[in-house]
């Protein structure tokens, strides 16, 4: 995957983990980059070739270890779906 990709990849993931602010960190005025480190950690484990599953895998994965119980979110099918959605959209122009 080259950096333009990674790029790609990251303003999509940070646009759809922002939009669901399981956390509701956002909400409360933390700063816009709250979830900076996240995204950036879910971008380095897929790809433009990540399955919804492997994706949804990924974001619980990071979020459970990072925030454990303390989400709103218990199913990142709908976010994983989009993020897919949006990579696929994206790899083909």
């Amino acid at each position: 995957m080259d950096n333009n990709e990674k790029d790609i990849i990251f303003c999509i993931v940070k646009k759809m983990i922002d939009e669901i602010d399981a956390c509701l960190l956002l909400k409360a005025g933390a700063p816009i980059d709250e979830y900076d480190s996240e995204s950036r950690e879910i971008c380095e484990k897929i790809n433009a070739s990540s399955s919804v599953e492997e994706i949804e895998k990924v974001i619980a994965d990071v979020w459970n270890r990072e925030f454990g119980g303390h989400t709103r979110v218990y199913s990142y099918k709908e976010c994983s779906e989009k993020i897919y959605s949006e990579i696929k959209r994206r790899s083909t122009k």
